[in-house]
């Protein structure tokens, strides 16, 4: 399509401008969304700040442009900066679809210069660092920006209260939770004894997984004590942590190794991984929306997690809630889990279900979609 072909395009034109596609739950969010609108209403295109990270693959196999301006630092302005620039006057540009704080700023202060007329920030988080810190300097400059986008899109209602509290005062909110795909994440009982082959587990252990990078919001220390409790009373129990920095973290002790102990670091087949799982366990101490409980549901399996962002509203009756940093109720709750395989199972049922009802990627694109097409008829 040429240039003048794209300009009498009639389609919604977005852009979707992130940080970085590297694998996590906004990156991994953007792709299933981009990937299920509808080519016929939406031409779509994603633009990285970062160099391109290996969910930017996933995105050009459905046929979506992906590019990106390979930031590096600070220093190099001078070479990046005009990439962007080009980047955003390339084409034209109905919406400006920013996912994550550096891309809310970057697109606010150049998209108006580039012709863009319409912005959509997305708030992906309910606390960007510790709640106790307060938030950080790159927040409280959006809070100041923060009437500039058409609309503010947040993936859960404790994240739209808590930048409230930060300052932010847009001209409108709207809240949509992130989707899960129930064709890639779902029960599958030949990947699973594949998967704990590789992995040296037996078939009739239980498994409990930790799916988080190293981060002090994902609260490690406190999963690996409850860990140590479970391991107390059943020394059998196989865990899996996945994530980034997991399988190099010095903040795992020297008594938390072994044949049941699997430190996977970090891994694009998280789907794969779920098959072999029999509970999930979350303990941060802050979250939006936790795309990796409704992934481990949508797969059938339980979740214990902490009480944060909107995990109760996620999880419902189908798991258990713990306090934050209370490593003795989470090994408690998962200690529930491990001991009665009758209730995992009818929980994991319950769990895919819920998901299936309230938060299909299916139902979440077209939500997406009416948002563009409101905020294009609104002038």
């Amino acid at each position: 399509m040429t240039a003048v072909e794209r300009q009498k395009d009639s389609r919604i034109a977005v852009l979707h401008l992130i940080t970085g596609l590297d694998v996590g739950g906004a990156e991994r969010n953007l792709s299933r969304v981009v990937r299920g609108l509808d080519p016929e209403k939406f031409r779509v295109r994603v633009l990285s700040l970062l160099p391109a990270g290996s969910v930017s693959d996933e995105i050009r196999d459905a046929g979506v442009q992906v590019s990106s301006v390979g930031v590096t630092g600070m220093r190099a302005v001078g070479s990046w900066l005009p990439r962007l620039v080009r980047e955003l006057r390339s084409d034209r540009v109905d919406i400006l679809h920013t996912w994550l704080y550096h891309a809310d700023l970057a697109g606010t202060l150049l998209g108006p210069a580039c012709g863009v007329s319409r912005l959509l920030w997305n708030i992906r988080c309910t606390y960007p660092v510790a709640p106790e810190d307060g938030p950080p300097s790159i927040v409280r400059v959006l809070a100041r920006f923060s009437r500039r986008p058409d609309v503010i899109l947040a993936n859960s209602d404790s994240g739209r209260r808590t930048h409230e509290s930060f300052g932010y005062h847009p001209r409108a909110w709207a809240v949509i939770p992130n989707g899960i795909d129930l064709q890639e994440y779902m029960p599958d009982p030949a990947m699973r004894r594949e998967v704990r082959r590789e992995l040296a587990i037996p078939e009739d252990a239980v498994v409990i997984a930790h799916v988080a990078r190293m981060d002090g919001l994902k609260d490690h220390e406190t999963m690996l004590r409850a860990a140590r409790r479970v391991i107390a009373q059943r020394a059998d129990v196989h865990f899996l942590f996945v994530g980034q920095g997991t399988d190099t973290s010095p903040v795992f002790p020297p008594d938390m190794a072994g044949p049941t102990i699997h430190r996977l670091g970090k891994r694009s087949d998280i789907a794969r991984l779920l098959t072999a799982v029999d509970v999930n366990a979350l303990s941060s101490i802050a979250e939006g929306f936790p795309t990796v409980l409704g992934e481990a549901m949508a797969s059938g399996v339980p979740c214990v997690s902490t009480d944060v962002g909107d995990v109760r509203l996620l999880v419902g009756s189908t798991g258990a809630i713990v306090p934050p940093r209370d490593d003795a109720a989470l090994a408690t709750a998962l200690i529930g889990m491990v001991s009665d395989a009758g209730r995992r199972a009818a929980l994991g049922r319950a769990a895919r279900q819920r998901i299936a009802d309230l938060y299909s990627i299916e139902s979440v694109v077209s939500r997406h979609e009416d948002l563009y097409t409101a905020m294009v008829n609104a002038g």
